[in-house]
This record gives C-alpha cells, sequence and structure tokens, in this order.
C-alpha cells in the first residue's frame, strides 16, 4: 500500500500528463469506509487528496491508489 507522499507524487505524475483525461481513485476490498466513498473517476482538478480524511485502513496506510483514464493508449 503506498505512502502518503507516494500517492501525492502519483496525482502530481497523473495531472502533469496530457494524455491523462481523468484520474480515478482504485480502492481495494479491505479499504476503510472513509476511502471506500472516495472510489470513481474525478476531473484532474476535482480529484481528491489521499489518504482520506478520517481514514482508519489497517495499519494506517491507505487501500488506495490513483489510476490514469486516457484519451489515447498509443500516439
Amino acid at each position: 500500500m503506498p505512502s502518503a507522499n507516494e500517492l501525492q507524487s502519483a496525482l502530481t505524475r497523473l495531472r502533469d500528463n496530457p494524455r491523462v483525461r481523468l484520474i480515478r481513485v482504485a480502492v481495494a476490498d479491505e479499504a476503510c469506509p472513509a476511502c471506500q466513498a472516495l472510489q470513481g473517476a474525478y476531473a484532474k482538478n476535482a480529484v481528491p487528496v489521499l489518504p482520506a480524511e478520517g481514514c482508519s485502513c489497517p495499519n494506517g496506510r491507505p487501500a488506495v491508489y490513483y489510476e490514469p483514464v486516457l484519451d489515447e493508449i498509443y500516439p
């Protein structure tokens, strides 16, 4: 599971990538309710910051990730 710094770095890279149209918050089945509530795809300027406020995932590490939603796969 990623640390808060790793999540922030991933979000910055995805926002800076012009091929990324949306950013999806992917949530593992074992994630806490606060993280589960964030699952979905968001506009680049509306992506929630992870870990979620009130996160109670095991070991204090969120079971969530950022994933790109691409406009195109190949140039």
